[in-house]
This record gives structure tokens, C-alpha cells and sequence, in this order.
């Protein structure tokens, strides 16, 4: 993609539903029936000239619609409350920095020619410039190597050429963790607290000697959703061996401390520090978390970023903090491996958070002219054993 210095304006009548994940297809007019559907999912407001869709207390933020000569109203990205929802990806001018004015001009030739050719494939068309087989062809098989530096794989050709492929096996990688570590740690403090990444609230856990750290999206702050989110976490430990016997928080969890006492199996005993205290083990979790979500946000080449695409980049950064030992844990095993006895493999891990993608997609019937992909976001992955990832879909 290249950067555009012009305004971007979304016709209401075409897209508002679309981007509210409301209707299947456009809807040619803004009608009364369209302007309901929206409502049953977002509350409106109009203050005599924009329409308002407040998506706030679904984790989104709100998108403001101004009028338009035409009669209709637009989206304004622009204003500053619907700014942050959008995130433009822009690669193609830095790889062009690469190279010198020639060797871009020889790539472009290359990718005209690829298209002139009703798109072969990249090998296929380096062959092409090899053989010299057309003749006075200016291309030459650099100009092929370049297109592909600069511009990745024709988005035109994933589209239209993309099969679908075998997934891999589902294999059990695991390590048997030595009983002596699980009977001398099986009783676990477990440090909690919670803390905002851009004002998104986050329940954290962090348990003394293990050292596995957890991270969960918290709708809001509210008693139920938090011991929802503590209750969780206390039937994973369950589930691995290891028992919660005493939970440190700050005043923030007194009302708490009934429920764990009474609800939670084994009635662990609630710890509460003292006014203005902190444990100091999570808070520096807290900052390592931001720490790296910071880097990680300066790495990808956006402006802005969705409250979705942040709630999966912390979540993103907790999970990997536990994949290698830690510091002041136990010598020679990672969080992780003890909590799952899961082996990391690279292949896991290769691709950066936020990375733009090709996906396959399965349309039937599989014989039409639909696109074999469609563009993405790298984010998570997901599972134990078969690696699945994460996406979020531009389109």
C-alpha cells in the first residue's frame, strides 16, 4: 500500500452497517428500517447536524457521521472521536527506500509484465527473463527479485491462485516436568491486580516461585466480572496440580475477599495490602507489558490502532513473557513448560504481531471467480497442540 494524502469518505448508505458488523450486504439508501438495524446494536444520537454511533461500551471507539453536500452523511475519520478506530497500513514507500530509482523502475516493469502475462508465477516469470524468451524484454531476472522485495507477492495473484492446503498433523510436543518441581511448588501465592493499557482494563495473576504470568480483557470493572476472571485462573492451576492457597491484592479487591474465601475450592486465605502498597513483583509486569506492547506498536506501520487489535497485542506480550525462564523463578524451566510441559517451536512464532496478510478463504461454490484470499492482520495464536492464529480481516 502507498500513503495517500487525500481524505477518505465512506458513503453512509453503503458502509455504516458494513464496518457496525451489522448487515451482509450494502444497502443503497439510508433508510429508516437501515438506520434501526444499526440501533439494535449501537445506541445513536444526533445533535442537530452529526449523527453519532457510540460503540464505547463495546470496547470500540464511537464513529461520527457529518453531512455530506449530497444529502447524505459520511464518516469523518478525522474528528477526533472516531480517529482512533481506523489503522492504515503503509510498507511499500519504506521498502522503496531500499533501492535506487532504476532498480524500482525495473521492478514495476516487472510486475506490468507479470500482469501482460496473465500472471504466472513468480518463478515462472524469473524463467521467462532468463530464457529470453520474448524478445527485446527489458525485464530482467533482478527486476523480478526487487518487485517481490518491494511489493511482496501479487495481491492479485494470492487472490486468483490460492489452493487450499493440508493442514499439519496434530502432534502432542510435551515435557514431563519432574514431580520434585510440582510437589515443592504445588502451593501457590498468587499475586493479582489490574491495570490499563490506552484505558482498557486488564485483570493480571502472577504466581511467587512459578512465576506464570496471565492476563485477561476485562469488559468492566465490576466485582462479578473480576472473580469471574480470578475463578478461571483458579481452575487452571487446579487443572495442572497446583493449588491457590493464598491470593495478595490491593484495597481494590476487599469486597473480594468473601467470595474467594467462601467460593473458590480450598477457601484461599485473601491477602490485602495496606493503603497506598502495591505488590511490587506484578507492578513490574505491568511496566514490562507496556514496555514491550510500546514496542511492539512502534514496529508496525500504522497511525492508530483499534481497541481490539490493543486488547490482542497485551495479550500477545503476557503470553510471551512466560515462554523462556525467568528470572528469580525456577533455573532451566520456563513458565510455561511447568503450568503445560508445551514445547515452543519457532514456526510458532515467526511471523511479527500485526504483519499484513494474505488469508485463504473457502467460498462454494469453489470453482467461481471469488477470491481465493483476502487481506489481514496478524495477532494471536491460538491452541495447545494444533497452532492456529489469531486474524483480524481488513475487508
Amino acid at each position: 500500500m502507498e500513503e495517500s494524502y487525500q481524505y477518505l469518505r465512506l458513503p453512509t448508505s453503503r458502509y455504516l452497517s458494513k464496518m457496525c458488523g451489522l448487515a451482509r450486504r450494502p444497502l443503497p439508501t439510508f433508510s429508516p428500517y437501515y438506520l434501526l438495524l444499526v440501533k439494535r446494536e449501537f445506541p445513536i444520537s444526533y445533535d442537530g447536524e452529526d449523527f453519532i454511533v457510540h460503540r464505547a461500551s463495546h470496547g470500540y471507539p464511537d464513529m461520527v457521521f457529518k453531512p455530506h453536500p449530497t444529502g447524505l452523511h459520511v464518516l469523518d475519520i478525522n474528528d477526533r472521536r472516531s480517529h482512533a478506530s481506523f489503522a492504515f497500513v503503509e510498507t511499500v514507500a519504506d521498502n522503496m527506500q531500499l533501492f535506487t530509482k532504476r532498480q524500482i523502475a525495473g521492478g514495476n516493469l516487472a510486475r506490468d509484465l507479470q500482469a501482460g502475462l496473465a500472471y504466472p508465477s513468480d518463478k515462472d516469470l524469473k524463467w521467462i527473463t532468463q530464457a529470453n524468451m520474448l524478445k527485446d524484454n527489458p525485464v530482467k531476472p533482478q527486476d523480478v527479485d526487487v518487485a517481490l522485495r518491494i511489493h511482496g507477492s501479487s495481491v492479485a495473484l494470492l487472490k486468483g491462485k490460492t489452493v487450499r492446503k493440508t493442514p499439519d498433523v496434530v502432534r502432542q510436543d510435551i515435557v514431563e516436568v519432574p514431580k520434585e518441581i510440582r510437589q515443592l511448588h504445588k502451593r501457590v501465592t498468587l499475586s493479582i491486580d489490574i491495570f490499563f493499557v490506552n484505558g482498557i482494563p486488564f485483570f493480571s495473576t502472577l504466581s511467587k516461585k512459578i512465576c506464570f504470568l496471565s492476563v485477561t480483557h476485562l469488559s468492566n470493572r465490576k466485582i462479578p466480572t473480576i472473580f469471574r476472571a480470578l475463578k478461571a485462573m483458579h481452575n487452571y492451576y487446579l487443572q495442572r496440580g497446583f493449588q491457590i492457597v493464598f491470593v495478595q491484592g490491593d484495597g481494590e479487591f476487599k469486597p473480594l475477599k468473601d467470595l474467594i474465601e467462601s467460593e473458590l475450592y480450598g477457601g484461599p486465605t485473601m491477602n490485602l495490602t495496606s493503603a497506598s502498597e502495591h505488590d511490587p513483583e506484578i507492578e513490574r509486569k505491568h511496566r514490562v507489558i507496556k514496555e514491550r506492547a510500546r514496542a511492539v506498536v512502534y514496529s508496525m506501520p500504522v497511525n492508530a490502532i483499534p481497541s481490539l487489535v490493543m486488547t490482542h497485542l497485551v495479550m500477545f506480550v503476557a503470553k510471551a513473557l512466560n515462554i523462556f525462564p525467568v528470572k528469580g523463578g525456577i533455573p532451566g524451566w520456563s513458565p510455561k513448560q511447568i503450568m503445560t510441559g508445551e514445547v515452543m517451536h519457532y514456526k510458532y512464532y515467526c511471523v511479527p504481531f500485526g504483519s499484513y496478510c494474505q488469508i485463504s478463504k473457502e467460498d462454494t461454490p469453489r470453482n467461481s471467480m471469488l477470491a481465493r484470499t483476502e487481506g489481514a492482520i496478524a495477532q494471536l495464536r491460538r491452541g495447545r497442540f494444533h497452532r492456529s492464529s489469531c486474524f483480524a480481516r481488513i475487508s
